[in-house]
């Protein structure tokens, strides 16, 4: 779910209709424009009638896009760069991308150890967004920790849960050879070897620089 959500930064209307008819809404709060599990005394933004609700296209823009940041700069970061000063400003406009001071947001730390730091803040600031909430059971013989979203609207909350988890293990994500977009791959990919996400692409789509390769995914999906 989550390298489909990310490839929603820059999707037209239907793609994103789609998306939420299979696995849920933000639930977009009418007070701030953010997921209603941050507040659970915020209400939804009416909709045509009483019985719908509206979803604002470019809020679900919007957190693609950060989601979509948050895993490119924990991949930078598990490869030794401080990430792309563009990802950077989608997060946060007024964190330095050099961090070559310490700040209160980077827990007083420069460098990569401030990076690593605004950027576990960030993420932690998602989860609290999507109402995220640990729970301890004892199942089949043994304790077990479960994390799930307490929200009235659990997607952003479990959307969050898998982004934490992709950053704790950096390693774990590939970059789309064709959209360019971060995912979680089934198997490591190979190096130097072309490798691509599960999102089909449409045969009119062509990333900037890379048709060659888009050519080559819109094959394989379409065989």
């Amino acid at each position: 779910m989550l390298d489909r959500f990310v490839a929603l930064a820059g999707a037209k209307p239907e793609t994103i209709c789609a998306f939420s008819r299979k696995y849920g809404v933000l639930g977009i709060c009418a007070q701030h424009k953010m997921p209603s599990s941050h507040d659970l005394d915020c209400d939804l933004i009416c909709g045509p009638s009483a019985a719908w609700w509206a979803e604002p296209l470019d809020r679900w823009r919007f957190y693609a896009a950060q989601f979509r940041s948050v895993l490119r700069i924990g991949n930078e970061l598990n490869d030794g760069r401080l990430g792309q000063k563009e990802d950077w400003a989608i997060l946060d406009p007024e964190q330095d991308p050099t961090f070559s001071k310490p700040t209160h947001r980077t827990v007083l730390r420069a460098g990569a150890a401030g990076a690593r730091q605004r950027l576990a803040g960030i993420v932690s600031d998602l989860l609290e967004f999507g109402a995220v909430s640990p729970d301890l059971v004892w199942e089949d013989g043994r304790w077990k920790i479960f994390n799930h979203s307490i929200g009235n609207e659990r997607m952003f909350g479990a959307l969050a849960i898998q982004l934490m988890l992709a950053v704790a293990s950096a390693d774990g994500f590939a970059t789309c050879s064709a959209c360019g977009n971060p995912y979680i791959p089934e198997r490591t990919p190979k190096a130097n070897q072309r490798n691509f996400c599960s999102l089909p692409l449409s045969k009119d789509w062509m990333g900037p620089g890379i048709s060659d390769v888009s050519e080559a995914h819109w094959k394989n999906e379409n065989k």
